[in-house]
């Protein structure tokens, strides 16, 4: 069956905002939802944690793209994550929707901002795929890769298919075609921080969630990451690493190639046909300082 009807979740976020007209240009009725109201005649407003809310949220809709969710230090993020993941998931077995995109995050590999612990996890191999071991630290990543498993479950009993991405940091058009690195050397550890090694225009995720609605066939549950072919610093990805951790290049299984990242997408490339196209060092750095320019003046 040709999905048409779109649920869009979380929609005034960020990520949401951005992905409304997209999906509309690309032929498909969008409902949205988050929790205040809007002008927007096809609009749901309300928690999805309430049950009523998610059941008339979903009525009538093929497919989900599930984006709401609190942000990474909010109070009690993972209780209302999952409350929310838990009644959306059942809206959906009830209403029966076809497909969903839930939004996971790169951070559930746990060593990301908000990671406690002051040993880092060294991964078995580069670059990172999802068969690595996930070790999250904090409650917002917690609370994804619960959402993971409640969607993999329903997705294995029942008729609905899922694809949880597990989101890198998503830059807007106006970002990547501006970027300016700064100096990364000596200021990070891929131990600490994981920003500098991984981003991805929103044209792209747009582009990926479209193919997602239009694939013929996918899985019944698939899960990955999903980043540009690039990173987000000058240095090249082997240059990176012989200063900050030498020790990770041995575990590269083939040789870094030039600003490579540390976290593969092979697995949802392969399944939705997709290649990322947007990189913030394809735009010619006299045309960054331009948009650079036009954003502070305008």
């Amino acid at each position: 069956m040709e999905i048409k009807r779109v649920l869009l979740t979380g929609c005034q976020g960020s990520i949401g905002s951005r992905l409304v007209e997209p999906l509309e240009a690309a032929g498909f009725e969008v409902r949205c939802q988050d929790l205040f109201g809007s002008f927007r005649s096809n609009f749901v407003s309300g928690d999805l944690s309430s049950p009523v809310v998610a059941r008339r949220a979903v009525q009538g809709m093929q497919a989900v793209v599930h984006l709401a969710g609190g942000k990474p230090l909010d109070k009690d993020i993972y209780k209302s994550n999952l409350a929310s993941t838990t009644s959306l998931i059942e809206a959906c077995q009830a209403e029966g929707v076809l497909r969903c995109l839930f939004a996971s995050t790169i951070n559930i590999y746990g060593q990301g901002t908000f990671r406690k612990s002051q040993t880092g996890f060294t991964p078995p191999y580069l670059p990172i795929d999802e068969r690595v071991q996930t070790v999250p630290e904090d409650d917002y990543s917690l609370s994804k890769l619960e959402g993971e498993r409640l969607f993999q479950q329903a997705s294995t009993n029942g008729r609905l298919q899922t694809l949880a991405v597990r989101f890198p940091a998503i830059w807007s058009a106006e970002q990547t075609d501006g970027y300016q690195p700064p100096g990364w050397h000596g200021q990070f550890s891929p131990l600490r921080i994981i920003d500098p090694w991984h981003y991805l225009d929103h044209r792209d995720l747009s582009a990926a969630v479209i193919a997602y609605l239009r694939r013929a066939k996918v899985p019944n549950f698939a899960v990955g990451y999903l980043t540009a072919s690039d990173l987000a610093a000058r240095s090249s990805t082997e240059e990176l690493l012989s200063s900050e951790c030498p020790d990770w290049l041995a575990l590269w299984t083939t040789q870094p190639q030039g600003h490579q990242p540390l976290f593969c997408s092979a697995t949802i490339c392969q399944i939705l046909d997709w290649r990322p196209r947007y990189r913030w060092r394809d735009t010619p750095h006299w045309r960054r300082r331009i948009n650079r320019a036009k954003k502070l003046l305008f």
